[in-house]
């Protein structure tokens, strides 16, 4: 709301002028332009005369219902308007019955505005202490920048030491989890724990269990199942194992022994080969319904040039490529050289196998030979061309 303005001084009162050009107070007026004494005055202005006049006359004989209307003031001489000072302005009357006139309380209508305006700052600053006490006994909480700078440094300081915690909490769960795992007894094998399964005939147990048992003590995550694997295939009849953990203490080691495929004389005993030619026990006698090589394995051993290894390769490859019935009945088999492979069956009758190619026509072929009624019951079968077999004698008949 635009402040009223300031009131005006009061108006200069008309100079009656005499006969003689002399006011009422007797004295003479002069021109101020012509007096030395007041060159320094401004001369009067009689626009500014007239108007301070007619707001005279206008004041005294103003009805208090009909406002005045406040005349604009003169322009200057450059052409440029100007604000009126509040001196030009003069008093101001307002009707009574409006809201400053009846704050004023006077009944003439003219208001006394640096009055009402001293009263206006007095109640704004009552209003203002009064609003400063309830502000004081309010709490005040601080949104200056600086402390909003400083709540968000203790924040990054609280969250990183936070994180800090977080990570040496982790960091110390996970190495005591570590030094459990690896180096404590929590978790160390137990002998008594290990179990050993498919040893077989021809594995001996002892033997397993005593490599197993070579990591008692050590925790079960440091295991090297892998060596001990290789430790129990060096042994003696063991075609294949497979080492596993069982938590949180044991082992399961699961043995395939290797299977017997011929018998060959050895130092006053029988060598069981496997189908590979490796060794898988010895024994004292043959066992029952397993073919002989008649070969000894001491001349394989000892034989320089290999040919003896040769020779029984190509036996054991005529036993392979057989016929399960048929390998059933075979109890010998001789050969001087590789090429020459003889076979005896249970009955008498000589197979000549010859070398150990095309093995499987020459099995065709004697199967078809055999089964045969014109060859049915020959004593030898020449196979040895396959293309070409031979058949020579007659099977003498067994006695009972």
């Amino acid at each position: 709301m635009r402040p009223p303005a300031r009131p005006r001084p009061p108006a200069r009162p008309p100079t009656g002028k005499g006969s003689g050009g002399v006011g009422a107070s007797g004295a003479r007026s002069e021109d101020p332009r012509k007096d030395p004494a007041r060159k320094d005055a401004a001369p009067k202005d009689p626009a500014r005369t007239k108007r301070g006049r007619a707001d005279a006359e206008g004041t005294q004989g103003a009805s208090p219902s009909t406002p005045r209307r406040r005349p604009a003031p003169a322009a200057p001489a450059g052409g440029r308007r100007t604000a009126p000072t509040r001196a030009e302005t003069g008093p101001v009357t307002t009707p009574v019955g409006t809201a400053v006139g009846t704050a004023v309380g006077t009944t003439t209508g003219t208001v006394d505005l640096a009055a009402a305006r001293a009263r206006r700052e007095s109640v704004t600053e009552g209003a203002g202490g009064r609003q400063g006490a309830a502000t004081a006994e309010r709490p005040v909480v601080s949104h200056g920048v600086q402390e909003r700078l400083a709540e968000k440094r203790a924040m990054r300081r609280r969250r990183a030491w936070t994180r800090a915690l977080v990570w040496i909490v982790s960091l110390a769960a996970l190495g005591g989890l570590v030094w459990v795992a690896f180096f404590s007894d929590v978790l160390a094998l137990d002998p008594d724990q290990v179990e050993v399964v498919g040893v077989g005939e021809y594995v001996d147990a002892e033997q397993v269990d005593a490599v197993v048992s070579s990591a008692a003590g050590v925790p079960l995550p440091r295991v090297a199942t892998g060596d001990l694997r290789e430790q129990v295939l060096a042994l003696r009849g063991v075609g294949d194992v497979e080492v596993s953990r069982e938590w949180p203490r044991g082992l399961r080691v699961e043995v395939t022994p290797r299977t017997p495929a011929a018998a060959v004389p050895d130092d006053g005993g029988f060598a069981l080969l496997d189908a590979d030619g490796v060794e898988v026990a010895s024994v004292k006698r043959a066992p029952a319904g397993l073919p002989q090589i008649d070969l000894p394995l001491a001349e394989v051993r000892e034989e320089s040039s290999g040919g003896g290894r040769r020779t029984l390769n190509s036996a054991l490859v005529v036993l392979n490529a057989m016929p399960e019935a048929l390998r059933e009945r075979v109890r010998h088999v001789g050969a001087e050289t590789q090429d020459d492979v003889m076979v005896t069956l249970d009955d008498g009758t000589v197979v000549e196998w010859g070398g150990a190619d095309d093995v499987a026509l020459k099995v065709r072929v004697l199967e078809l030979l055999m089964a045969a009624p014109e060859s049915a019951g020959a004593a030898t079968y020449d196979v040895s061309a396959p293309r070409m077999p031979i058949t020579r004698g007659t099977l003498a008949p067994s006695d009972g």
